[in-house]
């Protein structure tokens, strides 16, 4: 019994460390406003391999997570060839697919300020994870 007890503490304690992905870009940027941050957007599809590994061990390291609580307001918008999604998440992946051609490659990396206006772009994975998806948005102007 008390081993679930430490475990339940340890799981709760992982989750409120956990980074906030926001799903409307919308809110994303109010709140980008508020905090005086930039956004960063991760367009990801359900079968690349390159966006499954960022999301097992970029997105939660704890570089990254640190960065991201200081920096930036975090979006992402998932695509799907297998995976049936929501008629919210298509009518939201259509329109940011639109409006910042999302779906060159994947995982399709923005940086926008909280206008929406795109500053840095970046296609595909990095070759040396956070450390350098961290540099990609730490030389970031606003």
């Amino acid at each position: 019994m008390k081993t679930l007890l430490t475990l339940a503490v340890l799981c709760a304690a992982l989750q409120l460390n956990a980074a906030e992905w926001l799903t409307d870009l919308t809110k994303a940027q109010a709140k980008a406003k508020a905090e005086k941050k930039i956004v960063f957007l991760a367009a990801v599809l359900d079968t690349c391999s390159v966006c499954r590994g960022m999301e097992k061990s970029v997105f939660p390291s704890k570089d990254f997570e640190e960065f991201a609580a200081k920096n930036l307001v975090l979006v992402k918008t998932e695509f799907s060839e297998k995976k049936k999604l929501t008629d919210a998440q298509l009518k939201h992946g259509a329109a940011l697919k639109e409006k910042y051609n999302l779906g060159e490659g994947w995982p399709t990396l923005l940086v926008l300020d909280s206008n929406g206006k795109v500053l840095k772009r970046h296609l595909g994975g990095f070759e040396n994870g956070t450390k350098d998806l961290l540099a990609f948005i730490a030389t970031t102007k606003p």
